[in-house]
């Protein structure tokens, strides 16, 4: 699987390097320990597993690498990314704790990601974002 190898190199590449801070994109297949039971956080497991199987694999090795890594990482989970300016707001949190919509701008998907480079709250998490 070529995204697991291209994330196995990045991961080994900012370690030689001595970078520490990794953030990256997934969608709510990835599990996070803080996520209680949801419908979000079922349907779109099941979507992948059962309609894009090797993606839905490849993405949760690719995840794995990840967060077992010593990283400080943050990987935001998204479903359905839209076309649109940055609107500035942006709804982060777990499924099934945190009211998470299912919809984002790209342009709020890069400011979330910018932010993160100073903002401490989900180092080691994968949160789910939404507008």
């Amino acid at each position: 699987m070529p995204l697991v190898d291209g994330t196995r190199t990045i991961v080994d590449a900012t370690q030689a390097e001595g970078v520490q801070r990794y953030i990256g994109m997934a969608t709510p297949s990835l599990h996070d320990l803080r996520d209680t039971r949801s419908l979000l956080g079922l349907i779109v497991p099941f979507m992948g597993r059962t309609f894009l199987k090797r993606a839905y694999q490849e993405l949760l090795e690719m995840s794995r690498y990840i967060t077992d890594s010593p990283l400080s990482w943050t990987i935001a989970r998204f479903t359905r990314p839209t076309n649109g300016a940055r609107t500035g707001t942006v709804r982060a949190g777990f499924l099934g704790r945190d009211k998470i919509g299912v919809s984002i701008t790209r342009a709020d998907i890069a400011g979330f990601f910018l932010d993160q480079t100073t903002d401490a709250r989900f180092h080691r998490a994968a949160p789910a974002i939404s507008g």
